[in-house]
């Protein structure tokens, strides 16, 4: 038990947890019978994660976030005490191995195993994210980040489920922001573009409960629920919780919510129609990692999301006021012929309902054009590298972070750079595999745009259905 830190007023049994950043062990306060969690930060910045858990102390409403019974630091990390969760099995002692506390991720994994067809019903799921919602909301307005939401940092106490085990800090760095728990991290990219990383770690963390799935499936429509049995009834709602959940991951930082309020609002609102403003095309996995191979990877789903707004069932944002979209009946109304030859000329005003004329429309799209190719280069040179030149490019990658930052805890411990670095190998060739197993898809999608403005098919049909709403809005 030599691996064990020594804590003055602590008896420390045995570890319990790990994450991102710290390890928490099952101990006591000597003189002191009940067991507590005692989470170690190793760092050599305590003073200014002190300074940010003084802050996170002095909030007044803690009700959803595990309560701290003591905290302090040495000149190598911090330590903060809080009382032990609900057990998933009271026979068993903290002290035995067989103990396990009753977390989120313990909860969906023993559904999963359960003979059991049905898996958490609506009023379940909301009133498991509520609660954590809030706290992300709370360590907001105080200035704070979690950093490492996901189901194993949400425990029952009284059966209440609250987000524990923080990683607290004031504020983000680029470093920092690749540092929490694989598949639930917010990668860099989402950050440097204005992402909140308790955002995505709630997504990600949202999906798994809703789904059973682990969040590098997310976005692809046979993962969307889980191998247990749903109301018929509440697939709808499924859906709904699955387009805001896409929404707050978005790669457009326009897409995503303002705020994480306005995140909550939409996963539990009532009005399923209304997460529909955003929807981006089924049968594409959206995922996201981390910086080095990330444009690469990320151009085929960014191709299919951009040709299905400009062409197909999302509408292109200034082409209309009433919308624009092509709707399922639209082969069902041709516009005349007369009418159609004057818009694509001159385009058509009436008020605040405009058309463009194919000109303006054409040139609207030429950027977009530019993005497409752009990423088929970066996907198709992803592709073309060998399993070991992406290893390398890894290890070049890490190399330049380690010399850019020395200080940083991580590169002190062994064990767990190497399976940070692990985490890393995995992700790259994971979207390596993406890009070639894509590649195809993409220059398809690059094709068609491409043939798409060299005719006017598909001006026509925007011009027809638009025009077809203009009509019926005046009836």
């Amino acid at each position: 038990m030599s691996d064990l830190p020594e804590i003055s007023n602590y008896k420390i049994i045995r570890k319990i947890g790990e994450g991102g950043y710290g390890k928490v062990y099952l101990a006591k306060l000597k003189d002191s019978f009940p067991y507590v969690a005692l989470k170690v930060i190793m760092s050599d910045s305590a003073a200014r994660e002190q300074k940010a858990l003084e802050k996170y102390l002095e909030i007044p409403a803690q009700g959803n976030m595990v309560e701290i019974i003591d905290y302090g630091a040495t000149e190598n990390f911090l330590y903060y005490s809080s009382a032990l969760a609900d057990p998933i099995d009271a026979s068993f002692s903290p002290e035995d191995f067989r103990w396990q506390p009753k977390s989120l991720q313990n909860l969906i994994e023993n559904k999963l195993d359960s003979p059991d067809s049905g898996w958490f019903s609506a009023g379940e799921i909301l009133e498991i994210m509520s609660p954590i919602f809030d706290a992300a909301i709370t360590l907001g307005e105080n200035g704070l980040l979690h950093r490492d939401i996901k189901p194993d940092n949400i425990l029952f106490f009284n059966g209440k489920a609250k987000l524990s085990d923080f990683g607290l800090i004031e504020k983000d760095t680029h470093s920092l922001s690749n540092m929490g728990t694989p598949l639930y991290i917010a990668p860099s990219w989402y950050v440097s573009r204005g992402g909140n990383p308790d955002a995505y770690g709630l997504a990600a963390t949202f999906y798994a409960l809703i789904s059973g799935n682990l969040p590098d499936t997310l976005g692809r429509p046979a993962y969307r629920f889980p191998e247990k049995n749903i109301a018929e009834n509440e697939k709808e709602r499924w859906l709904h919780w699955h387009r805001c959940i896409l929404r707050a991951v978005s790669e457009s930082s326009g897409d995503r919510y303002v705020t994480l309020q306005d995140f909550k609002k939409a996963v539990f609102s009532e009005d399923f129609e209304s997460s529909k403003i955003y929807n981006p095309p089924a049968g594409r996995k959206f995922f996201s990692r981390k910086r080095f191979y990330i444009p690469a990877a990320l151009a085929a789903v960014f191709a299919i999301l951009l040709f299905a707004k400009f062409f197909g069932g999302i509408s292109p944002s200034g082409l209309s006021s009433s919308g624009g979209s092509m709707g399922p009946d639209s082969s069902t109304y041709e516009i005349p012929d007369e009418i159609y030859l004057k818009i694509k000329s001159d385009g058509f005003h009436s008020g605040e309902f405009f058309i463009d004329d194919i000109e303006s429309w054409k040139q609207a799209k030429l950027s977009v054009l530019l993005v497409l190719r752009e990423n088929y280069a970066k996907s198709k040179a992803l592709s073309e590298m060998t399993r070991e030149q992406v290893v390398s490019m890894v290890d070049e990658d890490l190399l330049r972070r380690k010399e850019s930052e020395p200080d940083l805890p991580i590169y002190g411990d062994k064990e767990r750079f190497e399976a940070f670095r692990a985490s890393e190998v995995e992700m790259a060739l994971f979207s390596w595999k993406l890009a070639r197993d894509g590649l195809a898809d993409e220059l398809e999608t690059l094709n068609e745009f491409e043939d798409a403005l060299k005719n006017d098919s598909q001006y026509r049909k925007y011009v027809s259905e638009t025009y077809k709403k203009y009509l019926e809005g005046l009836k």
